[in-house]
């Protein structure tokens, strides 16, 4: 944690403020006047003021000058204020051995002095106070109250006089004025100015010029800011403004500081995306942090976030993001309103969508954000580069946007959803493991025979198993052989993974990447393991999906093809021969789910074709309805407006049914399915919305006697 404590030596000063103060030093060893002075240190709020203090403060007590340091923010009262500033007086001049005989009637010449002031009553903070009695009690102990007819005029000449003979002058700081109410601050400069311009006094007050002279145009002039900086004039001699610092030097303070903070946490900061971190940083950085304050604050915020995500999300995408949360809070804010406008046009793999025009998502979003019109344009190419899928700034078909979600993936970019979720909750998400973890278990995949992984498999079982998928997608290349072979036999072979008919598996393939990952390993070991998944996994008609995609994988997946095909048919003979000598029903156990069409394929091309189509004539002779697990089976599920559950189509495609009469006649089918539904040649010509209303295996039946019927015609006319 970054504290605000101020630097107190020159070793500390990572700003390069030391001509600075070096100079200031030398014009106060310069000063012969007895007169007091003021010096005034302008600067915002975090700007360094109390540090340039401090190191002031070393060189003028090399140079033994007596220096006091004042802050008016630590006390409740104007009376309480101008007590504790004579204070500082009188333990200045008792710094001075010279005038060791005349400390006591110091005390007693500022105790009578005291007597003499009123202060006007103030409102503050609503309730008025009267401060018109005299000051009493002022250095109990330092000295008798003397009663005469002395003026203050007298009394304040026979301070100055003792305050002469200082060998050298008595330099206060007085801190933080700008943080005072506005009574407060006209207060003080009145002190200052009227009732403690002590001879041999430097008064160094530093303070936010533009909130001082707000303050104290209330009360010298018309109200305008200009009037109280007028005022200031007349008392302050030298006004200074803390240096600007270069937005390089201020770069690489905060680029220091956060390397520090790296090597305390005993990590070193990642080459992949540093360079475009940096330019997009600097950028922000340049704009909106301005002093070493903001620099420290903006870090004690990354740490506390990388504490809480430490290696679950990409560490420069926190520093941006904390960046923007604290220095540009409008913005973060509305990225949190319009999430969905953030992930919105992710497309392929190996890119995304990119629009020339800019959305209304986008114009609407620039509204909001209407106070940073001034930095527009790097607002947009931050979020571009966080949010590449973004739907907001789309910078056009001349952007050069050319990483992969691969790598955005394995670097824990908050362009993926689930670590932009993690950054905005502080943790992970119950169904979402985390990243330290997978990796350990994807080591321990890497090493272990499949045997000894089952607490493993059970914990990623826990998880959804599209996001394991995922993981294990994007963090192929971490695999090695008998990683994949694990991997591969996992997905293929538990039921958590491989069953899911849903719209959305279709975009997880698990077969699709169980084959890349075999396609990576030795060939023997490879025709090994294809044979244990197929064998082995409990349903028939997964393994038989497997077998089919290995050998018919499209041109997209060709990289998985298997090899060698020969090793792959005798896999098929062997397995094909084994199904068919289980009982027929077990094909027809799940027709919902389980479709037969690959099987019936495959059993044609390598297995008895004849015994099959023989034993299914003996199966729908069974039972009546036994027709309709075998038609259901062969026909794909609908899924409507991407619905999670499928249904059959209230318009199959004809060549569905053509499939299906290369196993059974028409006429086997037409008889079979009238005994199920007697009524259909009744409801065959109705509208087709009125179909809606009936039982799913009446609509099937109509929609293959209308099939039939067509087929019929279309043979006449042939004929």
């Amino acid at each position: 944690m970054q504290t605000d404590k101020a630097i107190t030596n020159h070793t500390e000063d990572k700003l390069n403020r030391e001509m600075f103060v070096n100079a200031l030093a030398q014009e106060i060893l310069a000063i012969q006047n007895r007169d007091c002075t003021v010096i005034g240190l302008y600067g915002k709020w975090g700007a360094g003021k109390t540090s340039i203090i401090g190191l002031l403060e070393q060189l003028l007590h090399e140079k033994y000058y007596f220096t006091a340091y004042f802050n008016p923010w630590r006390y409740k009262s104007e009376d309480i204020i101008l007590r504790e500033l004579f204070m500082k007086i009188i333990e200045g001049a008792r710094s001075d051995r010279k005038l060791e005989s005349k400390w006591e009637k110091l005390g007693v010449l500022f105790s009578e002095y005291g007597q003499f002031i009123s202060l006007p009553s103030a409102n503050i903070k609503g309730i008025k106070v009267d401060f018109s009695k005299p000051l009493q009690g002022l250095v109990t102990g330092l000295g008798r109250l003397f009663k005469g007819k002395s003026t203050i005029d007298d009394k304040k000449a026979a301070i100055n006089e003792i305050l002469d003979q200082l060998a050298v002058p008595l330099v206060i700081f007085i801190d933080d004025v700008d943080r005072l109410d506005v009574a407060e601050i006209r207060s003080l400069f009145k002190l200052v100015k009227l009732t403690a311009d002590f001879n041999k006094l430097i008064y160094i007050i530093a303070f936010d010029e533009d909130i001082v002279a707000k303050a104290l145009a209330q009360n010298y002039g018309t109200g305008e800011p200009g009037d109280g900086k007028a005022f200031l004039e007349k008392i302050v001699q030298l006004p200074l403004r803390i240096p600007t610092v270069p937005n390089k030097e201020r770069f690489t303070y905060t680029i220091n500081l956060l390397n520090e903070w790296a090597q305390s946490q005993a990590f070193e900061f990642p080459e992949k995306y540093q360079a475009l971190f940096v330019k997009h940083f600097k950028d922000l950085h340049d704009n909106f942090i301005k002093t070493p304050r903001d620099s420290k604050r903006l870090l004690n915020a990354v740490s506390f976030s990388y504490q809480c995500l430490r290696d679950e999300v990409n560490v420069y995408d926190i520093v941006l993001l904390e960046t923007i949360r604290i220095f540009l809070p409008a913005v973060f804010d509305e990225l949190l309103a319009v999430q969905s406008e953030l992930f919105k046009l992710q497309t392929g793999e190996n890119g995304y969508t990119i629009n020339n025009k800019k959305s209304d998502a986008g114009v609407a979003f620039e509204k909001r954000i209407n106070m940073y019109a001034h930095t527009l344009p790097l607002i947009a190419d931050v979020t571009d580069y966080l949010f590449p899928f973004n739907n907001l700034f789309n910078l056009g078909f001349n952007s050069n946007r050319s990483e992969k979600i691969a790598d955005l993936f394995a670097h824990q970019r908050v362009a993926i959803r689930r670590y932009f979720d993690r950054f905005t909750e502080f943790k992970i998400a119950g169904e979402d493991i985390s990243d330290l973890e997978f990796k350990g278990i994807l080591s321990r995949f890497n090493t272990l025979p499949y045997s000894e992984l089952t607490d493993e498999i059970q914990r990623l079982c826990m998880f959804p198993k599209n996001d394991i998928y995922r993981l294990f997608h994007y963090f192929r290349s971490q695999l090695e052989e008998t990683g994949k072979i694990n991997v591969a036999t996992m997905l293929c072979t538990k039921e958590h993974f491989y069953f899911d008919n849903s719209f959305e598996s279709r975009f997880f393939r698990m077969i699709d990447l169980s084959l890349e990952l075999l396609a990576g390993v030795g060939q023997m070991k490879r025709i090994e393991s294809l044979r244990q998944i197929i064998f082995t996994c409990p349903s028939i008609h997964h393994s038989l999906s497997i077998i089919y995609d290995a050998q018919y994988v499209s041109d997209r997946q060709r990289d998985a093809k298997f090899h060698p095909i020969e090793a792959l048919k005798d896999i098929t003979k062997e397995y094909i021969f084994k199904i068919q000598r289980l009982p027929l029903a077990d094909y027809f156990k799940n027709v919902d789910d389980e479709k037969c069409d690959i099987l019936c394929h495959l059993i044609d091309q390598y297995g008895d074709a004849e015994k099959f189509r023989t034993e299914l004539i003996n199966f729908l002779d069974q039972k009546p309805e036994n027709v309709m697990l075998f038609i259901k089976s062969m026909l794909p599920m609908s899924y409507i407006n991407m619905s999670p559950i499928g249904q059959y189509s209230n318009r199959i495609d004809y060549d569905k049914f053509r499939t299906i009469e290369q196993y059974v006649r028409r006429e086997v089918l037409i008889e079979k399915c009238l005994i199920v539904y007697p009524d259909a040649y009744q409801k065959i010509d109705i509208n087709p919305d009125e179909r809606q209303s009936m039982e799913i295996d009446h609509k099937i039946i109509i929609q293959y006697l209308l099939f039939a019927r067509s087929e019929q015609a279309t043979e006449m006319s042939d004929g």
